[in-house]
This record gives C-alpha cells, structure tokens and sequence, in this order.
C-alpha cells in the first residue's frame, strides 16, 4: 500500500523546493510534539511533521485534497517481516 522509496522521493523532492515553519505543539499518541509545517511553494503541496525527542513522530503529507498521514514509533528496535497468510 505504501511504498518506502515514495518516502525518499518525496523527501528529496520537499527538500529541494519548500522552507520550514515552526509551529505550535501537538499529541500524537499520547506524546507531546513540537509542529513544523514545510509548504512548498512550486506544487502547493505541504508536509506536517510532528518532532519529539529529536525524532519525527508523525508526518501528514498534504497533496491537493488527499492527506496521508504517517505515523513513525519504535526507533532502534529490532522488527520481524512475514509474510502475510494466503
């Protein structure tokens, strides 16, 4: 459903074109966040991301009408992949 390397794209492509605006503060699960908006001017595009602890913790991607929201935990843990049952 969502592919990784979108994410890089997106990045590179964000960081090319838009600035940064601090913002107020959020929730996102129960931690406390420090907002910053990064608008891009060239698409009309915007990427919300919400920082805590010096990681982003949630980052809401703005195309148009359509928002996907990502939402970033575990940093530094160990994961397993399986594969989905048939």
């Amino acid at each position: 459903m969502f592919d990784p390397k979108l994410l890089n794209q997106l990045s590179e492509s964000i960081g090319k074109t838009s600035t940064v605006v601090k913002g107020g503060t959020d929730t996102s699960e129960g931690k406390s966040c420090q907002l910053y908006t990064l608008p891009d001017t060239p698409t009309g595009n915007k990427t919300e991301m919400c920082v805590a602890d010096l990681f982003p913790i949630r980052m809401v991607y703005t195309f148009g009408s359509l928002s996907t929201t990502v939402l970033l935990r575990d940093f530094n843990t160990t994961i397993t992949l399986e594969r989905p049952p048939l």
